[in-house]
């Protein structure tokens, strides 16, 4: 986290395709299996992001990820954040 946060300080311009909240929420529920971080860590960390991401989270059309995951051999998860800046305009 403390790499985030110093990549966050010199740019605060982030982004985010809806999907992050479920790919974090994996990656947690992984994590506390682990014994890694306590439900109530996890929670306070999702509560942080998701404020740093208020306004910033946007829809990508399935059409253009099916597309792109066709063509690349990528994932769909993996393509709609490699679509991001497509959703942006």
């Amino acid at each position: 986290m403390d790499a985030a946060r110093a990549l966050y300080r010199k740019d605060s311009e982030w982004a985010a395709p809806f999907l992050w909240r479920s790919e974090f929420n994996n990656i947690m529920a992984l994590a506390m299996r682990k014994g890694l971080v306590r439900l109530d860590e996890a929670k306070a960390m999702q509560g942080e992001i998701a404020d740093l991401l208020a306004g910033r989270e946007y829809f990508v059309p399935a059409g253009l990820v099916l597309e792109l995951a066709e063509k690349s051999g990528c994932t769909a998860y993996d393509c709609e954040f490699a679509l991001l800046p497509c959703a942006l305009m």
